[in-house]
């Protein structure tokens, strides 16, 4: 993959004026994206005070006559070029950090999480010393290897602390390391994480169940001691869009069909402006004759948890992530980590009165790279998502990258969580576009859409 500094766009004076009129008024239009967002509902046009960023400000910004374009053009390099350095001041300090151990957080224990995140980044970066290193404390602490419990076998131990017996794997760290595996093998044709990668992904699909609607829902983890599956259901531990990636790339039918059924079980979570329900239980559909299983706790929504949700839908359905991105476009900065959804007025607001809270860099990372997707699939009209994506990138990640600077790895505990994400995000913003993919990536949308037009998704117009 080249380099961050070599895949800097540049885009003449000329090219802007001529592309711009028709970016504007093909804004929000559907074309080159994934077919499934034919029934998107637009951003609504609120404006929540004229400090905010709202789409229609860039618009203007963007449609001034009176603004120098090679000026926009030079200021978009100074801030690329500062946010590539800062990228690899943290990608160093990444690296350099591990060299020292496992990256342990405040309360003791490495968690996989993080190490999946690093390596996930280090393949996206290239670094493969920064991805040999995480994935060989993954194999040594965390993959369970050498056990005789055939349920067991390639899970991943979801946190390791020294002298602490291993008592339960994690779903979402075992389909983690799936994609990461997978991932590599992509990137380096390396046959042993080829083969890996499947193993691993099949431990992750031994977590899981089918429902009689052709559903199936992966279980929070499994318990090492009683050899059972949790009884509570997370929707952000649904990976369908790993388990589609490696059913694309292996050809397996069986692969496909969990990944289709698992899409159509993380679907249903769906409430509106992209956030989704945090949790699923068949439970509660005995006590409320209503309820489809469904829930958020006291009604909060983790802005972190929709925004991964969205993620994974990504590849069946762009609706979630076109829509919280759009969510949040209209309203940053102020954005929290957490909201709250009235199921009677079916609004979703802030949780509490406090003044503005500062969502997590991971948060930030997260929208910045559904963000990506999209701009990498309009094609022509990408100049308003370009536009928006640089303004969010300089005020709303270089600053807070800045901040972070000066901190110890060692004392913050979401250090080894957050710094992956956010390089990864930075390097799909700067570097070549995605291409549409392969023809074996073809084939397999091919099959995506049979479903599609056989009863299976349908477009977003199961949204609600």
């Amino acid at each position: 993959m080249p380099s961050i500094m070599g895949a800097l766009r540049h885009i003449s004076a000329f090219s802007l004026a001529a592309l711009l009129p028709v970016a504007i008024l093909l804004e929000g239009s559907t074309s080159g994206a994934p077919e499934t967002e034919a029934h998107l509902r637009q951003p609504g046009p609120e404006r929540l005070g004229s400090e905010r960023l709202g789409s229609k400000r860039l618009e203007a910004e963007w449609s001034d006559p009176e603004q120098s374009q090679n000026k926009q053009l030079e200021n978009k390099q100074l801030k690329d070029l500062q946010l590539k350095d800062l990228a690899s001041s943290y990608e160093r300090r990444l690296t350099d950090s591990l060299k020292e151990g496992l990256p342990f957080r405040d309360d003791g224990f490495a968690y996989a999480v993080d190490l999946g995140n690093t390596m996930r980044a280090a393949v996206a970066l290239g670094n493969r010393r920064l991805f040999d290193r995480a994935w060989g404390m993954i194999r040594e602490q965390f993959l369970q290897v050498d056990t005789d419990d055939p349920r067991a076998k390639h899970t991943v131990l979801w946190r390791y602390k020294p002298g602490v017996s291993p008592d339960a794997s994690g779903s979402k760290e075992t389909g983690l390391l799936a994609d990461a595996l997978w991932e590599a093998h992509k990137r380096w044709e390396s046959p042993e994480h080829h083969e890996m990668a499947t193993q691993v992904l099949g431990a992750y699909l031994e977590h899981g169940y089918w429902e009689t609607d052709r559903r199936f829902i992966v279980k929070n983890y499994y318990n090492y001691g009683t050899q059972t599956l949790s009884e509570s259901t997370w929707v952000l531990n649904q990976m369908p869009h790993t388990i589609r990636k490696i059913a694309c790339g292996t050809g397996d039918p069986s692969l496909l069909r969990h990944a289709r059924g698992m899409a159509r079980f993380t679907e249903a979570a769906y409430l509106k402006d992209g956030f989704s329900q945090e949790m699923y239980d068949r439970g509660i559909q005995t006590v409320f004759e209503d309820s489809d299983g469904y829930y958020s706790p006291n009604g909060r929504l983790k802005l972190q948890s929709s925004l991964e949700i969205a993620r994974a839908l990504f590849p069946f359905n762009g609706a979630p992530a076109r829509e919280i991105v759009g969510f949040l476009r209209e309203r940053y900065p102020d954005v929290y980590s957490h909201y709250y959804y009235n199921p009677r007025s079916e609004k979703i607001s802030p949780l509490g009165e406090a003044p503005r809270q500062t969502y997590a860099l991971s948060e930030r990372a997260l929208t910045l790279l559904l963000a990506t997707r999209f701009r990498d699939s309009l094609g022509e009209q990408f100049l308003l998502e370009e536009h928006f994506l640089r303004d969010f990138a300089a005020r709303e990640i270089i600053p807070k990258l800045k901040k972070r600077k000066g901190e110890a790895s060692s004392t913050s505990g979401t250090f080894y969580f957050d710094i992956p994400l956010v390089l990864e995000a930075i390097q799909r913003y700067l570097g070549p576009r995605e291409a549409s993919g392969s023809a074996g990536r073809e084939n397999c949308e091919q099959s995506s859409g049979r479903l599609q037009s056989s009863g299976g998704l349908q477009g977003g117009g199961s949204l609600k």
